[in-house]
């Protein structure tokens, strides 16, 4: 079935009048249709991916404020939204950090419940397994240095996957958008996903975000091990989509998160020897 007829089998009975390609993540295609919808085709499943948790995610996160307008979404993944024009993605700015720490303090103060856990550890050997990785050097004293700060830390609902095109801006408004990934666990993984997977190194610009987010600096120490953590958690999950469907961009992403993995070395191999 090629995408037209596809995206019609999605709108149903609406007339299609134009279809524009827009930008899409790596797992998806999305389109403009009508000029008032946009229509995301999930083109891939991801072993951990339910529907049913997006959804209830999405019925959270529209009473918050926070995400788009969300008309439909079905068993495969495929999704409606409202189409937002004059929008940009995060660009970097300071601003934009501010207004992301926002956003996802937003999120993490949300009091409503869901019986979805991300479960990393779970996620962690599931990729590893089918990457067929040997590891890396201080990968243990990482994950136990991890476990220990997942005992002292409550869960919350978080996003999980705070990459640049997940946050959209308007000169009025804000959104967090596709929670696909979204699910129960620490606050500090989403800290640490906004800026790994930005590759956010500017202190300044650092600063902006922890700071509207009210983060406590005393847990400093903590946020680089989920950084650490995150690192290794994406670098097994590109491998293993890259052996699943032979596609490059899950070749580039796992070639960048080796590169983290090396810096992510470095650093612990001079923490270590500060500690002895």
């Amino acid at each position: 079935m090629n995408k037209e007829h596809l995206i019609q089998k999605i709108v149903g009975k609406n007339k299609i009048k134009s279809i524009k390609p827009i930008h899409s993540g790596v797992s998806n295609s999305s389109f403009l249709v009508n000029d008032k919808y946009v229509v995301r085709i999930k083109e891939e499943k991801e072993h951990f991916y339910n529907y049913k948790q997006e959804s209830e995610i999405l019925k959270i996160t529209a009473k918050e404020y926070l995400s788009e307008v969300v008309v439909y979404l079905d068993k495969d993944g495929n999704k409606i939204s409202e189409y937002i024009p004059d929008t940009h993605i995060y660009k970097g700015s300071v601003k934009e950090n501010t207004l992301v720490g926002k956003m996802l303090l937003k999120l993490h103060n949300s009091k409503a419940k869901t019986k979805y856990d991300f479960k990393p550890f779970t996620r962690y050997n599931y990729y590893k397994s089918k990457s067929k990785s040997s590891g890396f050097k201080h990968e243990n004293s990482v994950l136990d240095r991890v476990k220990q700060i997942y005992h002292k830390n409550p869960l919350v609902i978080c996003h999980n996957d705070c990459v640049d095109n997940n946050f959209l801006f308007t000169k009025k408004r804000s959104y967090l958008i596709d929670y696909e990934f979204a699910s129960n666990n620490i606050a500090l993984f989403d800290l640490a996903s906004f800026i790994s997977e930005n590759k956010i190194t500017n202190k300044k610009k650092i600063n902006a975000f922890l700071d509207a987010y009210g983060f406590d600096y005393k847990k400093y120490e903590d946020l680089k091990y989920m950084i650490y953590f995150e690192n290794l958690l994406w670098y097994y999950w590109a491998l293993e989509r890259y052996k699943a469907t032979n596609k490059t961009i899950y070749k580039k992403i796992s070639a960048d998160k080796l590169k983290a993995i090396q810096m992510d070395s470095e650093d612990l191999g001079k923490s270590f020897k500060t500690n002895k």
